[in-house]
């Protein structure tokens, strides 16, 4: 049973031509979704619902308030949307030209999906505010999500998939993305709602944002599935200026991946979230002061269309008091194949002025299901785990000039400091010059780890 505020359809959602122009000047949704049963699994509401394959959709201000709507607190985990815009149109029967441009999205107080697009082929939203998420003025959290704080219940705020399918790069642009104000109910370390901002799902290559700022996580990359589909790209997306406010929370990452390029990364105020390093460009990291943040390792898989990035690269650092943290769980029995390893590890660092610090943690997984914890004493006198550890570090790969960073751990006994070229050492783990050439994977071949004009001192 669908409630809609305004449905724009056509009959054959995958075959038939929409209308040449859809055009809105404004529509304004106050409390739309009030009294109505969300106790149903098939009960669907829409505030604006536009489907079908219609060449442009030109919409001034779209406005949403949310701040007295009882199903914020659904017994059921299901997205609500507020407003939608979707195209099932098959390429192979005609091609599509279907584009939708939003000059000013405004949603205060949301609980539902704001916005949600499915193949379109050409999105653009010059200004894009999702403000107070998850708040009730002058309610308590428990008094009206009580549910979703017991149960874990997810949120998204905005979710956009198979935009951009076979058409041409930066066919998906914000001006301007600004979450702000989320209640912190949701963003601690002791929630465990799982808090996604704008999720770019599969089928979405070379978005472009000129600015974002947001207090909520951001997901740049798809969840790995789309209707069956091969080959369906995603990643390979710009965002010019990221101003970063995401707090800790726990079991809770901002994924730095899918070819993702950042002109600039700031980290605010209310920032300390861990950013996690896989295929990506950053050409610069400034802070305000006072601000911290993590950035943690994660493995770069293998996939079978080319990297734009061969690893985490890092141009330019300005940030202090930031925290590169490197944990390596080690497997001796998945190393024995190295034909079948389909994922490693690449940093390239330039230019870190700030006072950062470098930490690593190492776990060997024996056969007898024993996880040790590895130290400069242990690795140097129980023989049996220096072979795994080195040939491990056969598929990492450092990169690093003009770096300048301390020790987390100054301890001797802290094998970090075995890792790294540390004070006057030249010779380290991570300095053999000597690599195993593979014939498949994710990288084939690799270059002798260097570190030039670097300064790492206990």
């Amino acid at each position: 049973m669908p409630m809609c505020g305004i449905n724009i359809f056509v009959h054959d959602e995958l075959k038939d031509k929409g209308y040449d122009r859809v055009t809105v000047k404004a529509f304004r949704e106050v409390n739309g979704f009030n009294h109505l049963n969300i106790q149903q699994e098939g009960f669907a509401v829409w505030g604006v619902n536009i489907r079908g394959g219609h060449r442009a959709v030109l919409i001034d201000s779209l406005y949403a308030q949310q701040d007295n709507e009882p199903w914020g607190d659904a017994p059921i985990e299901k997205s609500f949307y507020t407003f939608t815009f979707e195209n099932q149109v098959d390429p192979a029967v005609h091609q599509r030209k279907d584009s939708l441009y939003i000059k000013h999205l405004y949603a205060r107080y949301p609980c539902s999906l704001v916005l949600y697009t499915q193949a379109v082929n050409k999105v653009r939203i010059d200004n894009y505010v999702m403000e107070g998420a998850l708040r009730k003025p002058n309610k308590s959290d428990t008094e009206v999500y009580s549910t979703m704080l017991q149960k874990g219940i997810s949120w998204i705020g905005s979710k956009h998939t198979w935009t951009s399918y076979k058409t041409p790069k930066s066919s998906f642009y914000v001006k301007k993305l600004l979450i702000k104000n989320t209640n912190p109910a949701f963003m601690n370390l002791t929630s465990l709602n799982d808090m996604t901002g704008l999720w770019l799902n599969k089928g979405i290559s070379g978005a472009v944002f000129d600015e974002i700022e947001t207090d909520v996580r951001l997901k740049l990359y798809g969840d790995g599935y789309y209707f069956n589909l091969p080959h369906v790209p995603d990643g390979r997306h710009l965002i010019k200026r990221f101003v970063c406010r995401i707090p800790a929370k726990r079991n809770y990452v901002q994924p730095l991946n899918a070819d993702l390029t950042i002109h600039q990364l700031h980290i605010a105020q209310g920032a300390g979230v861990t950013f996690t390093m896989e295929n990506a460009k950053i050409r610069a990291i400034s802070q305000e002061e006072g601000a911290y943040a993590v950035f943690g390792n994660r493995e770069n898989k293998f996939k079978n269309v080319a990297t734009l990035y061969n690893g985490f690269i890092v141009e330019a650092c300005q940030a202090t008091n930031i925290l590169w943290k490197f944990n390596w769980s080690i497997s001796p029995q998945k190393l024995a194949n190295e034909q079948a390893i389909t994922a490693g590890e690449r940093y390239e660092f330039c230019n870190f002025s700030g006072n950062n610090f470098v930490q690593t943690q190492t776990i060997i997984n024996t056969p007898d299901a024993l996880s040790v914890y590895m130290t400069t004493h242990r690795f140097e006198h129980e023989k049996r785990f220096q072979e795994p550890i080195e040939h491990f570090l056969q598929f990492v790969e450092f990169d690093w000039k003009k770096v300048k960073m301390k020790l987390a751990d100054a301890s001797t006994n802290d094998l970090t400091s075995r890792y790294l070229p540390v004070g006057t050492r030249k010779i380290a783990l991570l300095t053999p010059q000597n690599k195993i050439s593979r014939n498949s994977g994710w990288k084939i071949k690799w270059r002798s780890n260097s570190f030039v004009d670097c300064v790492i001192v206990p």
